[in-house]
């Protein structure tokens, strides 16, 4: 029953006041939807940060692979006659490097480099590989003295 004012009133003629707030049904059917809808979002925001920490940790063996290849193809004659090497990086201990040599021809060798690190759990790599030069830089040419003419 309502006043000409549009206020409500029980039966006693007390003034009650109408609340606005969701039912029963209408919370547990929120409920329900978000227990099917949050574990897929959750994962997927799960798989896209070790995407992520991936594509940083690629990128960072990259940098440092490239950097240890220059500087092994500095000094390629030694690294050839000792057949490669292996070690860690100072500033980023986590990364190890290991490099070998492989003669491609008789001038002509490969350096590989391949750093190593463990994401997730699992160890993953990188590769990176030129090939240097190792032979004499300059030739040598034979010449031939041709005798002198001698008038008669």
């Amino acid at each position: 029953m309502t006043s000409r004012n549009g206020n409500f009133f029980d039966r006693k003629g007390s003034r009650r006041r109408r609340r606005s707030a969701f039912t029963l049904p209408e919370v547990l059917a929120a409920l329900v939807l978000i227990s099917i809808v949050l574990p897929p979002v959750l994962k997927g925001v799960s798989l896209a940060l070790g995407a992520c920490g991936d594509a940083k940790h690629k990128i960072e063996a990259t940098g440092l692979a490239e950097s240890k290849l220059a500087e092994l193809t500095v000094d390629a004659v030694q690294l050839v006659s000792s057949g490669g090497g292996s070690g860690t990086f100072s500033d980023h201990p986590e990364y190890t490097w290991d490099a070998q040599t492989t003669t491609q021809d008789t001038d002509l060798s490969e350096i590989t480099v391949r750093v190593t690190w463990t994401a997730r759990g699992a160890q993953r790599t990188i590769e990176l590989s030129t090939l240097v030069f190792t032979g004499t830089t300059g030739s040598t040419a034979s010449s031939t003295a041709s005798p002198a003419a001698g008038g008669a």
